[in-house]
């Protein structure tokens, strides 16, 4: 849906505004409904629309939890 690199602030609450041109789109894609996490080899957050997120949440909670790096994967990112 989006791709490159927009930077954001942090409020005094430790909020997230989204950036005004991004904000119509979400909405309507999403629902309002997204999850944000973080990516495990960059800097950076990813925004997924939940049923998207729904699909890979899956896929990493069948990873082998006896894995070491499987399970620092799990906690990350659930």
């Amino acid at each position: 849906m989006f791709r490159g690199v927009t930077n954001i602030n942090l409020d005094a609450k430790g909020r997230v505004a989204m950036p005004t041109r991004y904000r119509e789109r979400l909405a309507e894609h999403c629902g309002g409904q997204m999850v944000v996490t973080i990516d495990t080899e960059e800097h950076c957050l990813l925004i997924y629309p939940i049923d998207e997120w729904e699909v890979i949440q899956r896929k990493i909670e069948a990873l082998p939890s006896f894995n070491p790096a499987a399970r620092r994967i799990q906690r990350l990112l659930i």
